[in-house]
């Protein structure tokens, strides 16, 4: 399973959203709904045969949370950064890698009437 499509399972698992593409959504943000969740999977640490070791990657993703009200989606994104650290999600072991969730929030975000904060994860995967 790629790791896409093992957070979205473990997002769900957590209480956070319902089904891809409806309030979970990979990749960048549809113009609608207003709120939900995005998982943007990001580079991570180099893998583990680079500094000497043997089949072991560290995927990064990212988790925002978009929400008309700035305190449900700093608090929401803060809930998934606690929910998602140290479990297993598919074939990925998740760990956060910041203490608290980060505001995103752009100019274009407000003319939209929204907030984003986001939570920051390194993964462990074995091949």
């Amino acid at each position: 399973m790629s790791l896409v499509s093992s957070i979205v399972a473990a997002l769900i698992a957590a209480g956070h959203g319902t089904a891809g593409g409806t309030d979970i959504f990979a990749y960048r943000w549809p113009p609608s709904p207003l709120s939900g969740y995005l998982i943007i999977p990001m580079g991570g640490s180099i893998p583990s045969e680079v500094q000497g070791g043997e089949g072991i990657d560290y995927p990064g993703f990212q988790v925002q949370v978009r929400d008309p009200s700035m305190e449900t989606a700093e608090q929401l994104a803060e809930q998934v950064r606690l929910a998602l650290n140290g479990i297993a999600a598919g074939d990925y072991t998740v760990f956060t890698t910041r203490s608290h969730a980060v505001d995103l929030t752009s100019p274009d975000d407000l003319k939209a009437g929204t907030y984003r904060f986001s939570a920051d994860f390194e993964t462990i995967y074995v091949r």
